[in-house]
């Protein structure tokens, strides 16, 4: 399928994925120097106002979505076309892979002292087992993390968009940051495969490692695969709690 790269939701996509991850890193590696507290608090706004500033630019063109789990449970449930996934797809990864290379240029000096991997999310240290058994348990707790959070991520989303809830930019920014303060601390509470593996991408071709890829037995798969089935709970949740029209839902 041919994308044209002019086509005006493709370009509001990436260019709303680039400010959502250029504002989440960015802000992620200011708390680097403060304590866990502050730094788990930085990073929940700055990620929420990110989520904002990024709807405030795209919604009237693309709807907003800048997060492929949004894209593909829409598709899924019949509330977005699919001839669209395609370009939205596109748009988030490359917006998501430009704004991750900005945070490495602009901070140059802190990736310098702390590495590029810093930018990719990663399990907390509790989490290190060199039991089988404690790794087995670990995997099952991230997965359930990564599911838990993009439920809630889609149940907001889609009650805020479907029940036209004002104003809704805000609205989604409050939830994120709501839903990173609750799991941000376990695992980081990724949410966007999108933001999560272009930032990974990035990190490892910027320090030539594989780091970001083979940490904590390989946990960047968890952040990929399992957010698109907990935004299919989240939306098919939604669609059971609320009753809905047969009109074409797409943008707040």
């Amino acid at each position: 399928m041919r994308i044209n790269l002019l086509d005006r939701e493709f370009v509001a996509e990436v260019i709303g994925t680039f400010i959502l991850t250029f504002g989440g890193k960015a802000t992620a590696l200011g708390g680097l120097t403060g304590e866990s507290t502050s730094s788990q608090l930085t990073g929940a706004f700055g990620a929420g106002l990110a989520v904002m500033l990024a709807l405030l630019v795209t919604v009237p063109v693309s709807g907003g979505h800048l997060n492929p789990c949004i894209t593909f449970s829409w598709a899924v449930s019949g509330r977005f076309k699919w001839r669209k996934v395609p370009k939205y797809l596109l748009g988030q990864y490359l917006g998501a892979g430009l704004g991750a290379l900005a945070v490495l240029l602009v901070y140059f000096e802190t990736v310098d002292k702390f590495g590029a991997t810093v930018i990719a999310s990663y399990p907390n240290p509790l989490h290190q087992h060199s039991a089988v058994k404690y790794e087995v348990l670990d995997y099952c707790n991230l997965t359930f993390d990564q599911f838990l959070a993009s439920t809630f991520l889609l149940l907001a989303f889609s009650s805020i968009v479907l029940e036209k809830h004002n104003p809704g930019p805000l609205l989604m920014g409050l939830s994120v940051t709501g839903i990173i303060l609750a799991l941000g601390q376990n695992a980081g509470c990724a949410m966007n495969p999108a933001l999560d593996l272009m930032s990974r991408c990035v990190a490892s071709l910027w320090d030539l490692t594989v780091f970001p890829f083979t940490a904590n037995n390989h946990f960047w798969l968890i952040p990929l695969i399992v957010p698109h089935i907990g935004a299919l709970a989240g939306v098919f949740m939604h669609k059971i709690i609320f009753r809905e029209d047969n009109s074409d839902h797409t943008k707040f």
